[in-house]
């Protein structure tokens, strides 16, 4: 069975996806994998031992610092977490010699205010972030870019919008 790594796999989605696991596995080939709750994504040797551990033939990249106030207080942090942390774990998979797919789940916060008339968005809309996690997040995915040209990552980059 192929394996599914999932960084953030203990925040709001991630929950979710570790209680989708069997069904996932029946229905995609996948098995979860989900680091341990104290995983520090900014932190290489974490990463490099998850990795190794893992040997993920995909990767659901969900880690983040995703609320909006706090990355006004603390717009530094945001993006150590969100940038550095993505940046991070690319250089695990370099060092592991790994070549997963990788989601990248980004937002779409990056859009920023649409005025109603231009709804609905679409991927042809450039991004115009109003904070600093969605500025965050539109580094990140340049990032995930430039990964994708000069390492040859497969990325792929999620845009989703508010979900409860």
């Amino acid at each position: 069975m192929k394996r599914l790594f999932v960084t953030g796999g203990h925040g709001f989605v991630g929950q979710w996806i570790q209680r989708m696991a069997d069904a996932i596995a029946a229905r995609h080939g996948y098995a979860i994998v989900v680091p341990p709750a104290d995983f520090e994504l900014l932190d290489a040797a974490q990463v490099d031992a998850q990795l190794s551990l893992a040997r993920p033939d995909a990767i659901l990249h969900l880690a983040a610092q995703s609320n909006v106030p706090q990355s006004f207080r603390d717009p530094e942090g945001t993006f150590r977490v969100n940038v550095v942390g993505t940046l991070r774990l690319f250089e695990g998979l370099r060092r592991a010699g790994l070549r997963p797919r990788v989601v990248f789940v980004s937002s779409g916060d990056v859009y920023g205010l649409v005025p109603e008339s231009q709804m609905p968005v679409t991927e042809e809309r450039l991004p115009r972030p109003r904070n600093p996690y969605a500025v965050s997040k539109v580094a990140a995915e340049a990032l995930c870019y430039q990964w994708s040209q000069t390492e040859g990552l497969e990325v792929v980059v999620a845009r989703p919008f508010n979900h409860i």
